[in-house]
């Protein structure tokens, strides 16, 4: 079996990718943006840096998981939202720690290919 991670990274090619980059008047640029003033940003790359002027910009900012402090919780070897797409093979059981999109979208998909899935989490909603 192949990662998730790889199939991730497959869809998000094909399903936003290629798409935007399918439109005559979209530009996608991959790095680091700043904005300048409120319709200048500059783009920083590890080649080059754009100044890009525009009227709407849209920015995907990605995102990095917080580990919480558990005592004993880095000695388990626990894996995150990035590092679970890297699996070569389903868990029986997987605890997803937070009732966060993120955490509760990887549970749903684990459990529907077959992964018992608890969520331990604070708050009483999700």
């Amino acid at each position: 079996m192949e990662s998730l991670g790889k199939g991730v990274r497959d869809e998000r090619v094909s399903k936003y990718e290629n798409i935007l980059n399918s439109y005559h008047d979209f530009d996608v640029y991959d790095g680091k943006a700043q904005f300048l003033e409120r319709d200048t940003i500059i783009v920083k790359t590890d080649s080059n840096n754009k100044k890009l002027k525009g009227y709407n910009f849209i920015i995907a900012t990605g995102s990095s998981p917080k580990i919480p402090r558990i005592d004993g919780l880095k000695e388990t070897g626990y894996i995150t939202s990035r590092t679970v797409l890297d699996l070569n093979n389903l868990p029986k059981t997987l605890a997803i720690i937070g009732g966060s999109f993120i955490g509760l979208e990887i549970g749903q998909s684990l459990r529907r290919l077959g992964t018992s899935v608890p969520v331990a989490k604070k708050l009483n909603t999700i």
